[in-house]
């Protein structure tokens, strides 16, 4: 079975965990907050990551992603999140 960390900024996240599991995926899921927590954590196929809205944090998270080159990760933008602030 896949094991995807889920990395949310909203409680959107509740719902692509959702839907995640409902294709049989089990889903490892983190705030924000804990996002290098998450990046850090072992037997993860991939990183799925709901964008925050400011671009520091955005900066964080695309930091973060970069210091575990082996495993893909999957960007979830929603355009009205992006303000661009």
């Amino acid at each position: 079975m896949s094991t995807i960390a889920l990395v949310f900024a909203t409680e959107a996240g509740g719902v692509l965990q959702h839907d995640l599991e409902s294709f049989g995926i089990d889903v490892a899921a983190s705030p924000l907050s804990a996002a290098d927590k998450a990046f850090a954590a072992p037997e993860i196929d991939a990183y799925v990551v709901e964008a925050p809205a400011g671009t520091d944090d955005m900066r964080r998270i695309i930091e973060a992603a970069g210091r575990q080159p082996k495993t893909p990760v999957v960007l979830v933008l929603r355009p009205e999140s992006n303000t661009g602030s």
